[in-house]
This record gives structure tokens, C-alpha cells and sequence, in this order.
């Protein structure tokens, strides 16, 4: 669970925000990290492989067993980075910018796992993002 303050949304897809204000970074991977070992251990009745009503059947990161199905994480952490910003909309955007890369972070090194970001991006992950 998540506390009155903090507020979850989803950003369309399989992708979901969680916004903790006034949580350090170690915080917010200790919460990410208790949420994804949580969703890990639960099994989910999702639609059945081949009929599209859930979009989860052909995911690689989902083990089909029978009925009960497992369903894993792979989370990106970012927090306040430093500097100034010309306004709430860069920093919303570096912020969110941040999260995703790290969570491909997670996906690439085999998914189910949380990963941080660092303080800023560097100019070789803003030209990845670029393209």
C-alpha cells in the first residue's frame, strides 16, 4: 500500500507512476523494492493465451501456470534531481525521463527487479531517448 500523500496513476500500456513527495531515494527503492517482491508472490487469474483480453499473455516477463498466473516488476526509481529548472513541466519531464530509462534498465538485466537512476542524464541516455 501507499501512503494518503503519495499518488499512483497509470500511464497507459502495462506502465504505472508512483509519485512519493518528500521521499528520500532510498526510501522510494525500499518501497519499490517491497512492491515488487509483493506482485511477485501473488498469482493473477488473467484471460487465457491467445484470446487478447488481457494483453499480458505474450508478455515475456509472465510465466503461464495454469489458472493462477505470475506477474513481475520492472521498476525505475528516480528522485529530485538537482539544478534548476525554467519550469514544473522540465523538471515533471526529466523526473519521468529518468524513471523510464531506468526501468529499460530493469527490463535489459532480465526484468523482475528495481533500479535507480542516476542524479541526472547523461548526453549518451538524453540521444538514446532521442531516437
Amino acid at each position: 500500500s501507499i501512503r494518503k500523500r503519495d499518488v499512483a496513476a497509470r500511464l497507459g500500456g502495462d506502465e504505472f507512476v508512483i509519485v512519493l513527495p518528500n521521499t528520500s531515494r532510498t526510501d522510494a527503492i525500499q518501497v519499490a523494492e517491497r512492491l515488487r517482491k509483493h506482485v511477485e508472490q501473488q498469482r493473477f487469474q488473467l484471460s487465457r493465451p491467445g484470446t487478447g483480453e488481457s494483453g499480458l499473455e505474450s508478455h515475456p516477463h509472465n510465466v503461464m501456470s495454469g489458472d493462477n498466473e505470475f506477474v513481475t516488476l520492472s521498476i525505475g526509481v528516480a528522485t529530485h534531481p538537482a539544478g534548476r529548472y525554467e519550469s514544473p513541466h522540465d523538471f515533471a519531464d526529466d523526473l519521468m525521463a529518468r524513471a523510464d530509462l531506468a526501468m529499460y534498465r530493469s527490463k535489459q538485466a532480465g526484468g523482475n527487479r528495481v533500479t535507480a537512476s542516476d542524479n541526472a542524464l547523461n548526453s549518451a541516455d538524453k540521444l538514446a531517448e532521442a531516437v
